[in-house]
């Protein structure tokens, strides 16, 4: 049986915008998404010396798949899965 406290699982292509720590070894990620707009996400363990997220969840950095879970009466979800994109689409402002 599901969790009933889960509201949805998405995958989509996302934007980061911004990255910064929390705890020791997380970081907090704000994306930008086409169907949801900016959403915060928690990258468990991208801090640590040996994690792949480490390089990758940098600024403007263009993300093919970002997977993430949003919990029922809280506003942060938990990034699961990761996809860079190494060519794509631009982030233009202006």
């Amino acid at each position: 049986m599901a969790d009933a406290g889960r509201v949805r699982h998405e995958t989509e292509p996302a934007f980061v915008l911004h990255s910064y720590p929390f705890r020791e070894t997380s970081l907090i990620v704000e994306a930008f998404t086409r169907n949801y707009g900016r959403v915060a996400l928690v990258a468990r363990g991208a801090r640590r010396p040996r994690s792949v997220m480490r390089g990758v969840l940098l600024a403007f950095q263009q993300l093919l798949r970002a997977a993430g879970v949003d919990f029922l009466g809280r506003s942060l979800g938990v990034l699961q899965q990761l996809a860079v994109a190494r060519h794509g689409f631009q982030l233009y402002s202006g």
